[in-house]
């Protein structure tokens, strides 16, 4: 068989076979054949899910209520608030306060 490719810094990983002897095994007079299969290193499932809210965080996208202290404005995701904190999940569970009324 082929040599395997040289590492890199996150290597995908390469799975090479000759299927002749388990074939044959199966189905008389199967012809050899070579499998080459590519795949990405598998992510922790954590690992993506923050990367993605930091992402989002970093672009502004989709956050749904702003902070604000010291007379800065800080955009932020509801849900992750809730999630990091109780007192905040707490006070998100509260009815919006009435303008004006």
């Amino acid at each position: 068989p082929a040599p395997l490719p040289a590492a890199s810094a996150q290597p995908a990983l390469v799975f090479r076979m000759t299927a002749a002897q388990e074939c044959q095994q199966v189905v008389a007079g199967a012809v050899a054949v070579s499998v080459e299969v590519n795949m990405e290193p598998e992510q922790d499932g954590a690992a993506v899910l923050a990367e993605g809210l930091r992402s989002l965080y970093a672009k502004g996208e989709l956050c749904d209520m702003t902070l604000m202290g010291c007379g800065e404005r800080f955009p932020a995701h509801k849900a992750m608030l809730a999630a990091m904190s109780d007192n905040f999940r707490k006070f998100l569970r509260l009815p919006p306060p009435q303008i004006g009324g």
